[in-house]
């Protein structure tokens, strides 16, 4: 069998010119998750290495997940002043879809792996924003108008 893979992801087998036709055909949510987190971080400059706390199916098709991630801080001290906490972290909630995409070459689309992520840090997702970001994210709807995707969440 040939392997196909999307970029930045395992590669699949199948069939010849056959795209995975579910998130689940390219890895388990767990590792998948991983892979996403590290792509995120590598967009975001490289320096950051975010852990999954969370990953599961939704039962719509989608990957809902949770991250978190230190931050890098210059003076921990200073930080330790002026807000009282020695330490950034970042709290993320993600929606992940299988999508298709227009393909670069022209041609019939293509997969696509397609993530909404909300996220601020720790001590705000503590206070009132968690919620309100993970509403945000879970609201995503690849290819959907935006009035569907409204009427699908209530």
């Amino acid at each position: 069998a040939a392997a196909r893979s999307l970029p930045g992801l395992p590669a699949v087998a199948s069939g010849a010119g056959a795209s995975p036709a579910a998130l689940a055909d390219i890895a388990p949510p767990e590792e998948l998750a991983r892979i996403l987190a590290r792509a995120r971080d590598r967009e975001q400059g490289g320096g950051l290495s975010s852990e999954v706390t969370a990953a599961a199916p939704d039962g719509a098709g989608r990957l809902v997940l949770s991250l978190s991630t230190e931050l890098p801080v210059a003076n921990p001290d200073e930080l330790e002043r002026q807000r009282g906490i020695r330490r950034l972290v970042r709290r993320t909630a993600g929606t992940v879809s299988l999508g298709s995409v227009p393909s670069p070459a022209g041609g019939a689309p293509v997969a696509a792996v397609v993530a909404a992520w909300a996220s601020c840090l720790a001590e705000d997702w503590d206070g009132q924003l968690g919620p309100q970001l993970r509403d945000a994210a879970d609201s995503f709807r690849w290819g959907e108008p935006a009035a569907a995707a409204v009427a699908s969440s209530n």
